[in-house]
């Protein structure tokens, strides 16, 4: 799965090689990552780098990103709460 966090000054887009959610600070691990500073612009181009990580806490993050791939089979799940919240709250 792809993530993208952003902070108050540079953007981290990368796929997760771990995730530790078990503290009141949840921290990620990303490989193959690219941080980017708040205009866009590419600081580290680590995309192709599978000898460099990057371990981001995300208590500090201003928001988190998830993408998953359409082969993955969470997308079946997120398909169904979609299709349920149709279901619950019909547009008029």
């Amino acid at each position: 799965m792809q993530i993208i966090v952003k902070y108050d000054n540079a953007i981290y887009d990368g796929f997760v090689y771990l995730i530790e959610s078990e503290s009141n600070s949840p921290h990620i691990i990303l490989g193959s990552y690219i941080e980017y500073d708040t205009s866009g612009n590419i600081i580290i181009d680590n995309s192709n780098n599978n000898e460099q990580i990057i371990i981001l806490d995300l208590s500090k993050a201003e928001y988190v990103e998830i993408k998953y791939f359409s082969e993955d089979k969470i997308c079946e799940s997120i398909q169904n709460m979609c299709e349920s919240r149709k279901v619950m709250y019909p547009k008029s």
